[in-house]
């Protein structure tokens, strides 16, 4: 589950050891390891614990915010993505010609 996804108005993450649950009226509706998610996508009306934001942001997983129609707010994202590595190599490999005409 690389992106998790709660869109249910009045739904909060929170974490708890290394998990993050999600909650609606103080009832965990799911629970996901915190080294599981890439990603996580909040619904208008959804909330977030500080510590799971927190979580989030030590594991190297971002955080959106859409509107009702799914529409992108803000992010949150973390100072040093775990990706860096991959993009750099992608970059150079779009520029390798041979590389290109074979994919």
């Amino acid at each position: 589950m690389p992106t998790l996804y709660v869109i249910e108005p009045g739904a909060r993450i929170e974490k708890e050891y290394h998990r993050i649950l999600v909650t609606v009226e103080g009832e965990v509706i799911r629970s996901v390891p915190l080294r599981r998610v890439t990603h996580v996508v909040l619904g208008r009306g959804v909330g977030a614990t500080t510590p799971a934001l927190r979580a989030l942001l030590r594991e190297g997983a971002g955080l959106s915010l859409i509107n009702q129609w799914g529409r992108l707010e803000g992010m949150l994202i973390p100072a040093e993505a775990k990706n860096i590595p991959l993009r750099q190599k992608q970059c150079k490999q779009a520029q390798d010609a041979a590389f290109c005409l074979e994919v």
